[in-house]
C-alpha cells in the first residue's frame, strides 16, 4: 500500500480512506475535513506500507469501502486505529454467505476487459450521473486490467480464515448493492457483532456522508454554538444543573485554589460561576470551539487573570507547554474524536497531584432522537471512560445521572434543540416534521473526576 495524502497540514488527526476495487484517489477531489489530514491507500497489491506515514497521527478514523475493507485488515494497523467504519464490504470478499459469491467473484477475475471493467463499474455506480461524475474517466488500460485480475486472483487463492482486529464501529450496507449482497453483508456483521446502518444506496455510497456522520465538524459545530450563545443559559437547564453537580464534585476534593485552571467548553460559564463560588484561582485558560466568552459575575473585577483560546480541545492540549493544577469541562468531551487520547494529554499537562474533573453524556442520552438519525451519536461508556482513566489517576470517582424534559409539543421542543446548540454538526433539518410525535427528552450524563498519579 502507498499512502497519498490529498490533505496534509500536519494536523494531530488523521483521516485514512481505504478505496474500493479499481478505484483510487480520484474519487475524493479535493476532499477536506476540518482539523484532519487526509489520505488514500492505493496500490493495493502492496499488502503493507510503511507505518512511519501513520506515526506522527495519535488520532487515525480509517473508512474503508468494498475490497478495502479486506484490505485495511491486511495492514496490521489496529495498534494505531482510533476508529473503524466500514461500508459495503466484509472481512470476507469471496465467500458464498458473507461476501461476493465465490464464483461471480472468479468469474470477474477470469473474464476481466476493459469492457466489463467499465461495466463493472456501472454496477458499482447503481446510478448513470453517479457513473459519470464518478467513474468514467478512470482507467482501463490493458497493463491496468493485469494488475486488477492479480489483485482478485490473490484473494482467491490466499485468503482463509481473517481475523477482525480492527475497532469497527460500524457497518455501512447499501440495500441496494449489487456486488456485495447486503444479505451477506448483514450475516457478516451481525456474527462479528458490529453495529450495521442500512442506506437505500448501491454499492458506491458518497464517503463524505459516512465521514460527516461520525466526525463533527468543528466549524459548524462551532457556528452553531455561537449562535446559541444568547439563549443558552436560559434553555440549558440539564447543563445547569450538570454544571452545579459537578462544581459540587469538584470542590469535594478540595483543589488549590491558587494555582492555574483549564477548563474546556466553558460557553457562556454556567460551570465557571459555579466552581469560581468555591475557588478563586490565579489563572485560567479558557479553551472553546465558539467566540462565546463565559460571563461569570466572578471574572468581572479583574483579579483572575484569564485567557481565552478559540481552539480544537484535542490540538490545543497536545500542543500546549502548561502545566495546571486544575483541568474542568462540563458537557463538552462528548465531541472529541479520541477522548481516551485526550484524557492521556490532560494527564500530562497536570502538576502533581493535579484534579481532572468533567461532566460528558452517556450511552442512551436523546435516544427518543435516534429514530430521526441515520447514525445515531456513538458515547463512552462509564466503564470505558474510567478504563481510560486509570493509567494516569488515582482515587477515581464518578456515577452516571440522568434527566427528563417534557414539551407541550414538537415546536417548544425544536426550540430546545436550537437555543441550545445541541443539534451540533448535523444536517437533519429535513427530519424534523418527524418529530411531531415526540413529547420528552432524556439526557443521560455522568461526572468524573480523579488525581494525578
Amino acid at each position: 500500500m502507498r499512502l497519498n495524502f490529498i490533505h496534509k497540514e500536519h494536523n494531530p488527526k488523521l483521516l485514512l480512506i481505504f478505496p474500493g476495487w479499481s478505484c483510487d484517489s480520484s474519487l475524493f477531489p479535493d476532499f477536506q475535513m476540518p482539523g484532519w489530514d487526509v489520505a488514500i491507500a492505493e496500490e493495493a497489491d502492496i499488502p503493507e506500507f510503511n507505518q512511519e506515514d501513520l506515526a506522527p497521527y495519535p488520532t487515525i478514523y480509517l473508512i474503508a469501502w468494498s475490497l478495502g475493507v479486506f484490505w485495511a485488515e491486511q495492514c496490521r494497523i489496529a495498534s494505531l486505529i482510533t476508529a473503524a467504519y466500514a461500508v459495503n464490504g466484509t472481512l470476507y470478499p469471496a465467500h458464498d454467505t458473507e461476501g461476493i459469491p465465490k464464483k461471480i467473484f472468479s468469474d470477474t477475475a477470469s473474464n476481466l476487459s476493459p469492457r466489463n471493467l467499465m461495466k463493472f463499474r456501472k454496477r458499482m455506480a447503481g446510478d448513470s450521473e453517479i457513473f459519470h461524475t464518478f467513474f468514467s474517466s478512470m482507467s482501463t488500460e490493458n497493463e491496468y486490467i493485469e494488475v486488477l485480475r492479480n489483485q482478485l486472483m490473490d484473494i482467491l487463492n490466499g485468503m482463509g480464515s481473517v481475523e477482525m482486529t480492527l475497532p469497527w464501529q460500524r457497518a455501512y450496507i447499501g440495500l441496494a448493492d449489487a456486488i456485495f449482497p447486503p444479505a451477506n453483508q448483514l450475516r457478516h456483521w451481525k456474527k462479528l457483532g458490529v453495529e450495521t446502518i442500512e442506506t437505500p444506496g448501491s454499492h458506491f455510497i458518497d464517503l463524505n456522508k459516512v465521514i460527516s456522520d461520525n466526525i463533527p465538524d468543528i466549524e459548524k459545530v462551532a457556528t452553531r454554538f455561537s449562535n446559541a450563545g444568547k439563549t443558552y443559559n436560559k434553555e440549558a437547564v440539564v447543563q445547569r444543573r450538570m454544571a452545579s453537580d459537578l462544581a459540587e464534585v469538584f470542590l469535594n476534593r478540595r483543589p488549590n485554589d491558587k494555582g492555574r485552571f483549564a477548563e474546556i467548553g466553558a460557553g457562556t460559564g454556567l460551570f465557571t460561576a459555579q466552581y469560581l463560588n468555591g475557588v478563586k484561582p490565579a489563572e485560567i485558560d479558557f479553551v472553546d470551539i465558539s467566540n462565546v466568552r463565559p460571563s461569570a459575575p466572578q471574572l468581572k473585577d479583574g483579579t483572575i487573570h484569564c485567557n481565552y483560546h478559540i481552539a480544537d480541545a484535542e490540538v490545543w492540549m497536545a500542543s500546549s507547554e502548561q502545566r495546571f493544577d486544575v483541568i474542568l469541562s462540563a458537557a463538552t468531551l462528548q465531541w472529541l474524536s479520541n477522548l481516551p487520547n485526550f484524557i492521556a494529554d490532560c494527564a500530562s499537562h497536570l502538576a502533581p497531584d493535579g484534579i481532572m474533573a468533567f461532566s460528558i453524556f452517556l450511552p442512551g442520552n436523546l435516544e427518543e432522537l435516534d429514530a430521526l438519525r441515520p447514525t445515531p451519536l456513538l458515547y463512552h461508556s462509564g466503564e470505558e471512560i474510567v478504563e481510560a482513566m486509570e493509567p494516569y489517576f488515582s482515587d477515581i470517582q464518578w456515577y452516571a445521572d440522568e434527566m427528563r424534559i417534557e414539551f407541550p409539543g414538537p415546536r417548544e421542543l425544536l426550540r430546545h434543540l436550537q437555543m441550545t446548540g445541541i443539534a451540533g454538526s448535523s444536517d437533519s433539518g429535513s427530519n424534523w416534521m418527524r418529530l411531531r410525535r415526540i413529547r420528552s427528552l432524556t439526557y443521560r450524563y455522568g461526572y468524573f473526576s480523579g488525581k494525578k498519579k
